[in-house]
């Protein structure tokens, strides 16, 4: 059984119910074989390289895009696949593999790009993702990072004998946080 994609299939990665083909021309062919004797057509998308390998990790696809370097693909939902983001590498990234927060990816002119995978999102209890705008004229706009605490501290009520009373939050255990009179 054979299902034909539109360029050179260079590599292919196995998830769930999917195979993801690196499609040199085409960037990336993603294929439903919940029924191996009857894979589905190709979904695609585009990469502004030549890919040459997959892997995927999570919900991501991670392809080895040739002289763009690494194209990150959210594949969530396989039957639409995001928009590529892009890790440029030195050379010509040829081969991908995953590790933990690594991406290790073998590139012609400078052997292995190790390239941190500090892909995060931030979602309400719905599954909506956040947005966060600044003013194109406020410093940290302009100039700076914004660096994220996602750890999950929850206040669900306070009794105080005092109304200016001041607090602070200490570890009870491994599972909560609780607020200690006094600073």
């Amino acid at each position: 059984m054979y299902r034909d994609a539109n360029g050179y299939a260079r590599g292919v990665a196995i998830s769930g119910n999917y195979a993801y083909v690196a499609d040199q021309e085409s960037g990336l062919a993603i294929i439903d074989i919940s029924d191996p004797t009857n894979p589905g057509a190709p979904i695609y998308r585009d990469t502004n390289g030549s890919a040459f390998e997959v892997a995927i990790s999570g919900n991501y696809a991670y392809v080895a895009d040739s002289g763009f370097g690494l194209a990150i693909i959210n594949v969530s939902d396989p039957t639409n696949p995001g928009t590529p983001v892009y890790r440029d590498t030195d050379g010509h990234a040829t081969g991908v593999a995953i590790s933990g927060n690594y991406a290790y990816v073998a590139d012609y002119s400078s052997s292995l790009a190790i390239i941190p995978l500090n892909l995060s999102e931030i979602n309400d209890a719905a599954g909506n993702r956040a947005t966060l705008t600044l003013p194109s004229s406020s410093s940290i706009g302009i100039n700076k990072a914004i660096i994220i605490d996602t750890t999950d501290p929850t206040v669900s009520s306070v009794t105080s004998s005092t109304a200016d009373g001041s607090y602070k939050v200490r570890r009870c255990n491994s599972n909560k946080c609780c607020l200690q009179r006094g600073s």
